[in-house]
């Protein structure tokens, strides 16, 4: 479904650009400033919807605040009232209401983990080498863990908890733990990994600047 939204007055600032919808595939996010506009965007979505024979799926459609200050919305198709939540999942990512990125951190660290846990017969293996075990875990490990990173406002808790998992990862790789009393720098310059977690994910939103920035 192709659209123009007619309130162009509605949406958030940013950049000194009015963005009121981001769009991928079927899934629709409206973002406007206040409930009025909210629901103004809203009603042009659902009709525009009706003339191409569409029904939005009431269910499925939730509403969320973003800001240190939370309110109550009320946002309907019809006579039905949305509900509100307090986070959602968008394109893989955790968005909060509090606009934090611990929440999708943490998620990101947990199916990492779970990834690096699948293959713990290839980290335990002698037959492997440790060149192998460590392309193995740049390319399935690292990649999910920094998936959506570009978009993250690291705080030092965040920053503390990816080094904490990193960490973990790379002396399980060697097999170690934290009671061999190994200090990182030498875990990290046995596995050519001085470069830590936090520094690439910095570099990557640097990037991910700079694109945008060309746009």
């Amino acid at each position: 479904m192709s659209f123009a939204l007619k309130s162009t007055e509605a949406g958030a600032r940013v950049g000194g650009q009015t963005i009121n919808n981001l769009r991928f595939a079927d899934d629709i996010d409206l973002v406007a400033e206040d409930e009025g506009q909210l629901q103004e965007l809203t009603d042009e979505v659902h009709s525009s919807s009706q003339r191409f024979g569409l029904k939005i799926n009431v269910e499925k459609t939730k509403t969320m605040t973003i800001g240190k200050q939370q309110k109550t919305v009320e946002i309907k198709i019809e006579a039905e009232t949305l509900e509100q939540v307090t986070e959602f999942v968008y394109l893989g990512g955790v968005i909060t209401e509090d606009g934090h990125c611990t929440k999708d951190i943490k998620q990101r660290i947990g199916l990492a983990s779970a990834m690096f846990g699948t293959m713990n017969k290839i980290w335990r293996s002698n037959n492997t080498t440790t060149a192998t075990k460590v392309k193995l875990y740049g390319t399935l490990v690292i990649p999910v863990t920094m998936y959506g990173s570009e978009c993250w406002c690291l705080r030092k808790e965040d920053e503390r908890r990816i080094l904490v998992a990193e960490m973990s990862w790379l002396r399980r790789i060697l097999g170690r733990s934290r009671r061999d009393r190994i200090r990182n720098e030498v875990t990290r310059k046995e596995l050519r990994q001085q470069v830590a977690l936090v520094d690439k994910i910095r570099k990557r939103r640097l990037t991910w600047f700079g694109h945008v920035t060309m746009m």
